[in-house]
C-alpha cells in the first residue's frame, strides 16, 4: 500500500510518498526507512530508482518514505535557496515525522541516501541517535566546496557575490549560500561517530562521484562495526543506470538489511531511551526577535529547529498537530540561531514552567555563543486563526478548572 503524505519544517511543507506493506496488521509496527534523493533529484529518483528500491524493501517488511527535500519536486521552495545544511534539517523532520507515525517501530528508523541525499544521510547518522541503520548510494563523502569554486569563472563570482543565482546546467539555478555552507560539515570528518551499521554501495565507473571517496570513508568507518560494508558494482555508473545493476544495488540493500540483527538493534533503543539523558551532541537552537552573537544565561534553547523558529516570531499560543506542523499566533518576523559551541549536561536544564513534551524546551546555565541561521519570516499557513485561538484558551481554561 502506498499514500501520500506530507509534513512541514521551518514552515514549508514537504511531499512525500509512505509505502506500508500490505500485510502489516492493526497495531503491528515495522523497521522503517526514509530515503534522501541527490542534487536536483526527487523522491522517485532517475529511472524510478527510488520507487523500485521502495517496493522491494516494503516487500520483505520495510515502511519506506520518500520525500522531496525543500525546492525539490512537489515540496515548497525554490531550488536555488537550497543549502545542505537545510537538507539535513529537512531530513531530521522526516526522522521526526515517521516516529510519531503509529504503525513506525521508533526504535528501528533507519536512512538511504544517493548522491548528495547520501552526504545528507552520514551527516544525519553521524549526529542523531535515531538513526539506527545507513545505506550509502553513490554518496558524495569528500569536501566539494573547492571542487565547485574551480569551475567559477570571475562572472559568476561576480553573480553569486551580489546575491544572484548562477545557472548550473538543465534549467537549475543555485546561490550563493549552497557554496559557502556546502562543507560546513564534510561526512569525512564526522563519519567515525556514526555508531550505527553502514552499507556503502558505489559503482566503478561512477563519473559523478569517484569511487575514491567511498573507499576512503569506508577506511573510517570499517572497524566500527561489524556489519559495516563497501560494496562495489562493478561497471556502475552513478545512479546504476542499466537493468542489471539496478537490481544488483536492490538485492545486495535487501540481503543486507535482511542480515542485520533487527531485535538486538531495537533492544539497544530501548535501552537507550531509559537513560537519564539525551544526545548533547544533536544541534540545538533560539528562536528571538532580536540580533546578538553571545545568548545570555536563562535563554530558552531546544533541539527541535522548527520549534526554535517559531518562538523566534514570540508567540502567546502555539498548537502542535499529530503530523508535527506547528501554528501560532506570533505577529513579527524574527531570527533562528545554532548555537556555535558543544553544549554539555552541566550547561542546560529542562524548562521548570514547559507547556510541551519533555525534552523539548531547555533553559541555559551560562551565556553560549551563536552564529545566525538566519531572518525567519511568517507564513499565512502557520498562524492560528481566530477560531483556532479561541479554541485553544477554551482547553487551557478547562485545564485549569
Amino acid at each position: 500500500m502506498i499514500k501520500p503524505v506530507a509534513f512541514v519544517n521551518q514552515g514549508q511543507q514537504l511531499i512525500g510518498v509512505l509505502h506500508v506493506p500490505d500485510d502489516l496488521k492493526p497495531k503491528q509496527k515495522a523497521p522503517t526507512i526514509a530515503m534522501f534523493h541527490g542534487f536536483t533529484g526527487h523522491k522517485s529518483e532517475t529511472h524510478r530508482f527510488f520507487v523500485q528500491i521502495a517496493r522491494a524493501l516494503c516487500n520483505v517488511g520495510f515502511i519506506v518514505l520518500r520525500f522531496d527535500f525543500r525546492g525539490s519536486g512537489d515540496s515548497d521552495g525554490d531550488f536555488e535557496d537550497m543549502t545542505v545544511p537545510e537538507e539535513v534539517s529537512d531530513a531530521e523532520k522526516a526522522i521526526t515525522f515517521l516516529s510519531k507515525l503509529p504503525e513506525v517501530d521508533d526504535k528501528l528508523i533507519g536512512v538511504i541516501g544517493l548522491s548528495m541525499g547520501g552526504r545528507v544521510a552520514s551527516i544525519l547518522a553521524s549526529k542523531d541517535s535515531r538513526v539506527r541503520f545507513v545505506v550509502l548510494y553513490s554518496a558524495a563523502l569528500a569536501p566539494l566546496k573547492q571542487r565547485f569554486k574551480d569551475g567559477f569563472g570571475s562572472e559568476t563570482v561576480e553573480k553569486l557575490e551580489k546575491g544572484e543565482a548562477i545557472s548550473l546546467n538543465n534549467g537549475w539555478y543555485m546561490k550563493k549560500p549552497f557554496f559557502d555552507t556546502i562543507d560546513d560539515t564534510v561526512p569525512h570528518d564526522v563519519m567515525s561517530k556514526i555508531k550505527a551499521p553502514i552499507l556503502i554501495v558505489h559503482g566503478d565507473s561512477d563519473q559523478t562521484v569517484p569511487l575514491e571517496g567511498a573507499a576512503k570513508g569506508y577506511d573510517i568507518i570499517k572497524g566500527l562495526n561489524s556489519k559495516n560494508e563497501l560494496y562495489i558494482v562493478k561497471g556502475g555508473d552513478h545512479v546504476f543506470t542499466a537493468r542489471e545493476q539496478t537490481q544488483e544495488v536492490i538485492e545486495k540493500t535487501v540481503g543486507w538489511l535482511k542480515s542485520l540483527d533487527l531485535k538486538a538493534i531495537r533492544q539497544q533503543a530501548q535501552e537507550e531511551a531509559f537513560a537519564p539523558s539525551i544526545d548533547y551532541s544533536r544541534p540545538w537552537f533560539h528562536g528571538s526577535p532580536q540580533r546578538f552573537s553571545v545568548l545570555h544565561e536563562g535563554s530558552t534553547v531546544t533541539q527541535d529547529e522548527e520549534l526554535a523558529r517559531v518562538f523566534s516570531h514570540v508567540p502567546t499560543l502555539a498548537s502542535v498537530s499529530d503530523n508535527g506542523t506547528i501554528k501560532h499566533d506570533g505577529k513579527r518576523s524574527g531570527f533562528l540561531y545554532r548555537i556555535a559551541e558543544d553544549v554539555f549536561p552541566e550547561d542546560v536544564q529542562p524548562h521548570p514552567c514547559s507547556t510541551m513534551q519533555p525534552g523539548k524546551e531547555w533553559v541555559t546555565t551560562r551565556d553560549l555563543k551563536v552564529d545566525l541561521i538566519g531572518v525567519t519570516f511568517l507564513t499565512p499557513k502557520e498562524i492560528l486563526t481566530n477560531k483556532e485561538i479561541e479554541e485553544l484558551r477554551k482547553k487551557a481554561k478547562n485545564k485549569i478548572q
